[in-house]
């Protein structure tokens, strides 16, 4: 398995989407290529970091001064 596989595999391994044997090799290649180790440890990472975000809850009155904040950004690069 080649170090671009990973890439395009990661979140099916993440999910358990992958056959046994597929995950095997994803594995294996882990085990064997710090490039793809820290790729993996970089990406499970922001994925919990997401998962940590969705679960706060804001305010209404500060969620209309996010979107506010954000659309004035988009208007600004736009």
């Amino acid at each position: 398995m080649r170090c671009e596989d990973i890439t395009e595999v990661l979140l099916e391994v993440e999910l358990g989407e992958l056959d046994e044997d597929a995950a095997a090799r994803v594995h294996a290649h882990l085990e064997s290529c710090p490039k793809c180790q820290a790729f993996a440890k970089t990406y499970t990472a922001v994925q919990d970091m997401v998962k940590e975000s969705l679960a706060v809850e804001v305010s209404e009155a500060l969620q209309a001064e996010l979107d506010a904040a954000l659309l004035d950004a988009i208007r600004k690069t736009g």
